[in-house]
């Protein structure tokens, strides 16, 4: 495997799982009911800007595999 790909399935990886870790603090933390709106709204934005990166990565992964 290209040091390349190595790279870019290790960044999907990484960024999946801190995507699911913000999604689950999102969805069951009593943490992130009692945070401030503005704040609540930030991690809403960072998660869906980091739903669009993966998406894009995953995207590029598989133009390199055809």
């Amino acid at each position: 495997m290209s040091d390349f790909k190595e790279n870019l399935d290790k960044e999907i990886e990484e960024l999946q799982d801190k995507y699911d870790s913000i999604s689950e603090f999102i969805n069951k933390s009593k943490i992130y009911e009692a945070m401030f709106l503005d704040e609540q709204y930030l991690l809403s934005e960072q998660r869906g800007l980091m739903n669009k990166y993966l998406t894009i990565l995953k995207q590029r992964k598989r133009s390199i595999e055809d």
